[in-house]
């Protein structure tokens, strides 16, 4: 399964979390973060388990 960034993005905005801080949630740094958005690097499954977990929707809503 393909990672949805672009709603990865926009919980990130609702949620007013800046990239650096989203990056500190998961354990990387803000440009790594930024590409991992962009689509320049791959998320990993432990990632966007705790990133589901921070924006309170189910892992399978972060996948296209």
């Amino acid at each position: 399964m393909k990672v949805n960034v672009e709603k990865i993005k926009h919980l990130r905005k609702t949620s007013k979390m800046t990239l650096c801080e989203t990056g500190a949630v998961i354990g990387c740094t803000p440009s790594g973060y930024c590409k991992k958005e962009r689509g320049q690097r791959s998320f990993s499954a432990a990632e966007i388990a705790i990133l589901a977990g921070r924006f309170g929707v189910p892992m399978n809503d972060l996948f296209i």
